[in-house]
């Protein structure tokens, strides 16, 4: 019975998988995202699979670890963990052409590719290419018609860094009977907490194959040379030709959403009537939003200049982060930090990256996608949770006011980062076993 509802789970997810994609591209279109579009003609080869013959070539011959990844966040683990296999030639796919761009820069990743759409006829196709001996998934890239494929071919597949969030679960639990039988073929799940344990045996897992191994990010974050080298070469040059010195304050809100932009404006404006020397530095979490988020800037009126800008004007009051990369080295510099996708309903975004560079750090109501996270920060006192703008606003002046409740804090969270880390090594010495 298992059996037959995956198979006509299986029909229904192909047939209706086309339908999707079309309506994503249209919501796309008439989104602010919309940017996006402009890359798709060139990605679309190889979405549908048709990657050069004498590449495939290459890569069959050399038999690599395959591991796949969403986009950027996912990518950002694997400095953690391919030093572990440095004898092993590794082949990267992505979802995203960002992701992809990402991965090739990456020391040891031989190819980087985006990845097939799951659709049966395109996924096949390009498995049977490949035909890879080790499948290794990031974090909740759980594509069935891949996973199966793979598994049919004799290929061992694995889930590594694997999370779950509150948020999300429901739509997994709904598409159970279609992943139930690629997770409980899998040769080994690596997650990041006790819940998403939970959450992968409930979808399907067997639970002798998942093991709590923590979160990878916090190892890959803990490599501070390529950090400390864009630090130096890139941010600090950056922030000097704005004319911004030491005794500048400076705020930076990171990995921001439109609904929370207008609030850090608004709370922008009043603690600088306060703070004449305060500075903002905002990176939206999608760079394509950009061109938005500076008109509303200006028609705020707040003197702003973009990171990608030639011709910079002096001592601007805003600097906007237009561009994929810097946003971890300029933590550095910081004076505050608020994490985005935590005053509206997005379940927050990587609060470690600031808690590495030993700075404040604060977020709203809404961490339900780093919980434990958030928690540990709150309780270590490197972390302040604020429920809304006005909340906020206080816990920024308090900061803002007390240099030595500034370092104490940022200490205490850099002691609690640090304190989570060693989950590459973990999962490195697993999968060893295994290929």
């Amino acid at each position: 019975m298992k059996w037959f509802l995956y198979a006509r789970m299986s029909i229904v997810y192909n047939l209706l998988f086309p339908i999707l994609g079309i309506f994503y591209l249209l919501s796309l279109a008439f989104s602010s995202r919309r940017g996006l579009l402009k890359s798709l003609p060139q990605e679309i080869r190889e979405r549908l699979g048709f990657y050069p013959p004498r590449l495939l070539q290459e890569i069959f011959r050399h038999k690599p670890l395959w591991f796949h990844a969403a986009s950027v966040g996912e990518v950002k683990i694997l400095p953690a963990l391919l030093p572990h296999f440095k004898h092993r030639k590794i082949l990267v796919t992505t979802s995203s052409k960002i992701g992809k761009d990402q991965a090739s820069k990456l020391p040891g990743v031989d190819w980087a590719l985006i990845a097939p759409l799951d659709f049966y006829p395109i996924v096949s196709r390009a498995i049977k290419k490949i035909h890879p001996t080790v499948l290794i998934l990031i974090e909740t890239e759980l594509w069935p018609n891949l996973i199966s494929g793979c598994i049919a071919l004799g290929a061992k597949v694995f889930v590594v860094n694997g999370r779950i969030s509150d948020r999300s679960f429901p739509r997994y639990l709904w598409a159970k009977r279609l992943l139930q039988i690629p997770l409980s073929q899998m040769q080994f799940l690596c997650v990041q907490t006790e819940s998403d344990q939970r959450k992968f045996v409930e979808l399907g897992a067997q639970p002798s194959r998942v093991r709590v191994l923590g979160n990878m990010k916090l190892d890959a974050m803990g490599i501070r040379q390529e950090l400390e080298k864009l630090q130096r070469d890139t941010v600090f040059p950056k922030l000097k030709t704005l004319g911004w010195t030491e005794e500048d304050i400076l705020f930076v809100a990171g990995s921001t959403h439109a609904e929370e932009e207008q609030i850090l404006l608004e709370l922008f404006q009043e603690l600088k009537s306060q703070v004449k020397n305060l500075r903002l530095i905002l990176a939206p979490r999608h760079v394509e939003r950009c061109s938005s988020v500076l008109r509303l800037l200006q028609s705020q009126q707040i003197s702003t200049v973009a990171w990608s800008d030639e011709n910079t004007p002096f001592s601007p009051d805003c600097l906007l982060i237009d561009v994929i990369g810097p946003l971890a080295a300029i933590y550095h510099f910081s004076s505050i930090v608020f994490v985005g996708g935590t005053l509206v309903n997005k379940g927050g975004h990587n609060l470690l990256e600031p808690a590495f560079s030993a700075k404040p750090i604060l977020f709203g109501p809404y961490t339900q996608n780093t919980q434990a996270v958030a928690q540990l920060l709150e309780k270590s006192g490197g972390g302040f949770r604020v429920q809304d703008k006005e909340h906020l606003k206080r816990s920024c002046l308090r900061l803002i006011q007390d240099p030595t409740l500034r370092k104490k804090a940022g200490d205490k969270a850099q002691q609690a980062a640090r304190s989570l880390q060693g989950a590459a090594e973990r999962t490195a010495n697993l999968l060893k076993t295994y290929i």
